[in-house]
């Protein structure tokens, strides 16, 4: 009976984090392709200014860690299958689970791209972030910044959110700016995607699937490096070490910290200091 509890806990818990993905990946879908949208009408699309890169990059880093600071404590605030990914291939999150978070972020995808098509008006056209992919730039160049890209912002969100001795509720900030400056890299070149439920929501909505398979390899890609370096080299070990505890006549005691989220920051205490 106490195990049928326990998994029954475990499966509600599950199921609010999977929800938590689908309405916050909307979200995100919505806001980001709404700024993009509307950058590339004012900016003359398919031409790319200054300007808009700058509120194209800021508005999806803010966007971002805005939404993440919402589903912090629901889902973990992942929102990107990338970042899922590289959490289950390093046991962040458990398979099945991952898979959930996965299938809810496309769908998600899907109708905050439907919802951008329904809500805007018509002079903006949605076909112009369908395929925002500079024509000047190779297939291999584009998916090797892509790659290069999400590399950098997974490392980020490992090491603000995912390690032991992470960076705890200001985590969002960095994860926002880092997605803010892989926008600023790649969004006159191939579109800053770096987020394949994004990328799959827009090709559904517009019915443009050019380069998708490169929005989806390269993203998974850049995340699977990030994901094992970091595992491997970088990931904190000994955490009472790491923070400069020593053991205290009274113990020590470890307290968690971010209930909820999919990988709770933890701390060493004296067991005897009342502060936590």
């Amino acid at each position: 009976k106490q195990w049928y509890q326990r998994r029954v806990r475990g499966w509600k818990k599950d199921w609010r984090g999977i929800i938590g993905e689908f309405v916050g990946t909307l979200l995100f879908t919505f806001a980001s392709a709404c700024i993009a949208m509307i950058s590339s009408q004012i900016s003359g699309y398919p031409n790319f200014s200054l300007g808009s890169i700058l509120v194209v990059g800021l508005c999806n880093g803010l966007a971002y860690m805005v939404l993440i600071y919402n589903f912090w404590n629901i889902s973990g605030g992942h929102l990107n299958p990338a970042v899922t990914w590289g959490a289950m291939i390093t046991r962040r999150i458990g398979f099945f689970k991952g898979i959930g978070y996965i299938l809810a972020q496309i769908l998600g995808g899907v109708i905050g791209a439907l919802l951008v098509e329904s809500t805007t008006p018509s002079i903006y056209q949605l076909a112009s972030i369908g395929d925002t992919w500079n024509p000047t730039v190779s297939l291999w160049n584009g998916f090797l910044l892509e790659t290069v890209v999400t590399f950098i912002f997974i490392h980020t969100f490992f090491s603000a959110a995912f390690d032991p001795i992470s960076m705890g509720r200001v985590a969002p900030i960095s994860i926002g700016f880092a997605l803010t400056f892989g926008t600023f890299l790649t969004w006159a070149s191939t579109g800053a995607t770096t987020n394949p439920a994004r990328a799959f929501g827009v090709a559904v909505a517009t019915g443009n699937w050019h380069h998708q398979w490169v929005y989806w390899v390269a993203p998974l890609a850049g995340s699977t490096l990030a994901s094992l370096i970091y595992l491997l080299l970088f990931m904190t070990r000994n955490v009472e070490g790491a923070l400069g505890y020593h053991h205290h006549p009274d113990g020590v005691k470890l307290v968690t910290e971010a209930p909820g989220a999919v990988t709770e920051r933890t701390r060493l205490i004296p067991t005897g200091n009342a502060h936590v």
